[in-house]
């Protein structure tokens, strides 16, 4: 037995200046839970911040959830007539969304369509759309109104064309009272060089929007990958 200076085998207690503990955790915080008298609190999920609960501390989710892009969901094409997300990932949690599409290839030379819903996919909004569309080697830009359109030349997966990648910006698609407005970057390496586009767009009218697709303007999406973020604003 391990006696203390105070003759007790017993942790030292507050009032003679110890923790009244005898273990601890990794993660573990000792606070006063009331006049001369500690606890423990212990170490809560990653991500969690300290805040105060009735005078004590105590670990909780961040407001409004931490700051930065927060990882939804993907989907991979092959030989796809369209690639879709549903109301389950755009939902009313984010006001912006970023999507980012890899190793992008068409069975046909054509373009790519961004299109929206407000029912789930039951209606597909096919016009309503105020969308400009350009490429680097062209001063001229084309204009859409049933689509937004993430690229200008013809694009697909042969014929020297590959490596094709996307970034589109959505922002706020769920919003009743706002245009969905997408901002696109888009490149790929062409038979007759690299062709780097810009477009922006949106849906001409104010509607909120819970589900979006990519289709080809001829033919399936022969490839790639699409992933959604969402933004989490502090």
């Amino acid at each position: 037995m391990s006696i203390n200076t105070w003759g007790s085998d017993d942790p030292v207690g507050e009032a003679n200046g110890g923790t009244a503990t005898a273990t601890a955790a990794i993660g573990d915080i000792l606070y006063a839970s009331a006049a001369n008298t500690l606890a423990k609190l212990t170490a809560a999920t990653d991500g969690h911040v300290l805040t105060v609960n009735t005078d004590v501390p105590a670990w909780a989710a961040p407001a409004g959830g931490a700051a930065g892009w927060t990882f939804l969901s993907s989907a991979t094409a092959s030989g796809s007539a369209s690639i879709t997300f549903d109301n389950t990932v755009i939902t009313s949690t984010y006001e912006m969304y970023m999507i980012v599409v890899s190793n992008l290839g068409l069975q046909n030379q054509s373009q790519v369509y961004l299109r929206f819903s407000p029912d789930n996919g039951s209606t597909i909004r096919t016009s309503g759309y105020n969308g400009r569309v350009f490429d680097h080697k062209s001063t001229s830009t084309t204009s859409t109104t049933g689509e937004i359109r993430l690229n200008r030349e013809d694009y697909e997966n042969a014929a020297g064309d590959s490596d094709g990648i996307s970034w589109i910006q959505l922002s706020k698609p769920t919003s009743a009272t706002d245009k969905t407005t997408a901002n696109v970057w888009t490149g790929f390496k062409a038979n007759d060089g690299n062709e780097v586009g810009r477009a922006i767009g949106c849906y001409d009218s104010d509607e909120a929007h819970n589900w979006i697709q990519f289709t080809a303007a001829s033919g399936n999406i022969a490839t790639g990958t699409f992933y959604v973020y969402g933004l989490n604003t502090p």
